[in-house]
């Protein structure tokens, strides 16, 4: 199954009378950065206006149907793609639009958003019954990067295989684990099939913490309150006993 990444290449060609000078405007998508990505089937849109007719061709390069195109890059830092346009007066143009190649950025797996390289995340215990795990490799991507499946590595425990992207089915397990456990979430399983030319994603470590509460409900609180009534009555006690 081709996976393609959308790059829009607009070549406008204006053509004049035979003794006028001829001044073809290649305009390439800026939302994409002249960027094509390797191990995919980047989409390229390709047209050309006021001509009789043109051939585009470059390494990797596949015509799909008027129009549009897919590019698969293969080595190297750059992809040319070439276009041949033959004018109304059969003079020929040669236009050369070049692509930088980068490879697919790795992909780092997040709870609830949060993540990132050599870092805990702190979740609220309650947190887990709610959250979800995603993926995002920091580029838009026409491809499915839904979770699937992950694993859940307790402490002096087996790791756990969940299937989806939620922790619905070990959420009471998790409730009850001890503040300060540091679980690691991993083998994050995704729907776009990029075997070889995408790593695993990174992995979440997670540190579990109180859930939040109120100040009202906090032992501070409780003893600020405790000490005031205290002051109150014993300052109704001396004014009782001036009297």
């Amino acid at each position: 199954m081709k996976k393609w990444f959308g790059v829009l290449l607009l070549v406008f060609s204006f053509s004049y009378g035979q003794n006028d000078t001829i001044n073809p405007l290649g305009v390439v998508s800026a939302e994409k950065m002249n960027i094509v990505y390797r191990g995919i089937a980047n989409r390229i849109a390709i047209a050309v206006s006021n001509c009789k007719s043109f051939t585009a061709t470059a390494p990797g390069l596949t015509k799909v149907s008027e129009g549009h195109y897919y590019l698969s890059p293969g080595s190297g830092l750059e992809v040319a793609v070439i276009l041949t346009i033959t004018l109304y007066d059969d003079s020929v143009i040669i236009e050369k639009h070049t692509f930088r190649i980068k490879n697919i950025p790795n992909p780092i797996a997040k709870i609830n958003g949060r993540n990132c390289s050599n870092c805990i995340v702190n979740v609220h215990r309650s947190e887990f019954e709610d959250a979800t795990v995603t993926v995002d490799v920091g580029v838009e991507f026409d491809l499915n990067f839904d979770v699937r499946q992950f694993s859940v590595k307790i402490p002096k425990e087996e790791s756990i295989v969940v299937l989806g992207n939620s922790f619905e089915k070990i959420y009471k397990k998790l409730s009850t684990l001890k503040t300060g456990t540091q679980i690691t979430i991993s083998e994050v399983k995704f729907g776009a099939n990029l075997e070889g030319c995408i790593k695993n994603a990174i992995p979440i470590v997670i540190e579990v913490v109180d859930d939040e509460i109120p100040f009202y409900e906090t032992k501070e609180f409780i003893k600020d309150s405790l000490q005031n009534i205290r002051n109150q009555r014993n300052l109704e006690l001396k004014e009782k006993r001036k009297k």
